[in-house]
C-alpha cells in the first residue's frame, strides 16, 4: 500500500513560491492536500505551511496569509532601495537579529486559528529543529507513534517560531525553557527525514514510499571569478549568502539520494535554476514586486512540472490515494501527556 510524503522546504519569504505551488497542487487534486498525504514534513517556513495543511487549511488561505502578513514579518523592504539606510541597517544587525520572532507566531494564529496544538493535526507531521540549549537536533512530530507524546500539547504558533528562528534574521525561540533555532541551516529540504520516518518508525517498505518535494526557489549562490574571494562576515551575511549556500548544498544532496532510492516515486518542483542574480528573490524581501515575481515563477514551475508524464502519473496516484489515519485514535489528550512527562 502506498505511503505518501509531502516535503516542504524553507527559505523565509521565498516560501510564497511554495505556497503558490501548494495552491496549484490542491487544485489538481480536487481535495484538501492533507487528505492525500500520510506524512507532511516542513522545514523552516515550510513548517508553517505544513501545520496549516495538517489542519485542513486550504492552500489558497496559506498563500493569502503570506501575501497579507509578509511585510509584517519582514518589514525590511521599506529601506532596501536606500543604499545608505541599507548599509546602516547591516551594521546594526551585526549586533542583534533583524526581525521579531513573535510575528511568525501571530501569522500562524491568523492562518490556522489561535491556540491550535500539535495534537489537533489530522495528518502526521514532522518538523526538524535545533535545540540550541543542548546543541542537538530534535524532530518535532505528531503523536503518530506512542513515543511522540512529548510534543503533543505544544501550541503550533510556538513550534513555528522555533522552526523559523533563522540565525541573524530572528531571535532564538523558547520551548519549555530551552532555546531553539531554525534547522534550515542543515535540513532545509526535509525529504530524507520523511523517508526515514516512514521506513524506520512507520515500518513502511521502501517500495511503497512516494515523496513529493516542493521548493522555495532558493537559487544556488554563484561566485564570479572576478569577485573578491576574501569575503568577511558582512560579505557572507549580505543577502543571506551563507544561509543560501548551506541550504542549497543540503537540498542538492537530499535530491540526489532520494532520486537514487525512490526513482520515479520521488518528484520535486524547485523553480527556475537561473535566478541567482535576481535581486528580488531574497530571504526577507516581502515587497509587492517580489511577491509578483515569486508568484510568476511558481506558476511557471508548476506548468513545467505538469508537462511531465511521470509527474502527471504521480498526481493521479495522489488523487486516488486514501491515507491511513488510524493513528489518530491513539493521540493522547493534554491530560495524559502531562501525566507521562
Amino acid at each position: 500500500m502506498a505511503f505518501t510524503i509531502l516535503a516542504l522546504s524553507g527559505g523565509g519569504y521565498l516560501g510564497l513560491h511554495e505556497a503558490v505551488l501548494l495552491r496549484e497542487l490542491e487544485r489538481a487534486l480536487h481535495r484538501p492536500i492533507g487528505e492525500a498525504f500520510d506524512l507532511i514534513c516542513g522545514s523552516s517556513i515550510g513548517a508553517l505551511a505544513a501545520m496549516g495543511l495538517s489542519l485542513g487549511t486550504p492552500a489558497r488561505d496559506i498563500e493569502a496569509g503570506f501575501l497579507q502578513r509578509g511585510t509584517t514579518i519582514f518589514p525590511g523592504h521599506r529601506w532596501r532601495s536606500h543604499r545608505a539606510l541599507a548599509y546602516l541597517s547591516s551594521i546594526r544587525y551585526m549586533f542583534r537579529s533583524r526581525y521579531r520572532g513573535e510575528t511568525v507566531g501571530e501569522t500562524v494564529d491568523a492562518i490556522i486559528g489561535e491556540h491550535r496544538k500539535l495534537s489537533e493535526a489530522k495528518t502526521r507531521l514532522l518538523i526538524p529543529v535545533i535545540n540550541a540549549t543542548t546543541g542537538r537536533l530534535e524532530i518535532i512530530k505528531t503523536p503518530h507513534n506512542p513515543r511522540n507524546w512529548y510534543y503533543a500539547d505544544l501550541p503550533m504558533a510556538q513550534i513555528a517560531m522555533a522552526a523559523t528562528a533563522a540565525p541573524t534574521y530572528f531571535p532564538l525561540a523558547m520551548l519549555r525553557d530551552q532555546l531553539y533555532v531554525d534547522a534550515g541551516i542543515f535540513a532545509n529540504s526535509p525529504g530524507m527525514f520523511g523517508l526515514h520516518e516512514a521506513s524506520h518508525y512507520c515500518k513502511v517498505p521502501i517500495a511503497d514510499i512516494h515523496v513529493l518535494s516542493l521548493g522555495t526557489n532558493v537559487a544556488s549562490p554563484r561566485h564570479s571569478v572576478h569577485e573578491n574571494p576574501n569575503l568577511g562576515a558582512l560579505g557572507w551575511l549580505r543577502n543571506g549568502r551563507l544561509y543560501t549556500t548551506m541550504s542549497s548544498a543540503q537540498r542538492e544532496l537530499t535530491d540526489s539520494i532520494l532520486h537514487h532510492i525512490l526513482e520515479s516515486r520521488y518528484q520535486r518542483i524547485e523553480g527556475t535554476p537561473d535566478t541567482s542574480r535576481d535581486g528580488l528573490l531574497q530571504f526577507d524581501n516581502a515587497s509587492l514586486a517580489a511577491s509578483k515575481r515569486l508568484t510568476e515563477l511558481a506558476e511557471h514551475a508548476w506548468k513545467e512540472a505538469y508537462a511531465s508524464a511521470s509527474f502527471k502519473t504521480f498526481i493521479e496516484m495522489l488523487r486516488d490515494h486514501r491515507i491511513d489515519d488510524g493513528w489518530r485514535a491513539t493521540v493522547p489528550t493534554t491530560e495524559s501527556a502531562d501525566s507521562n512527562r
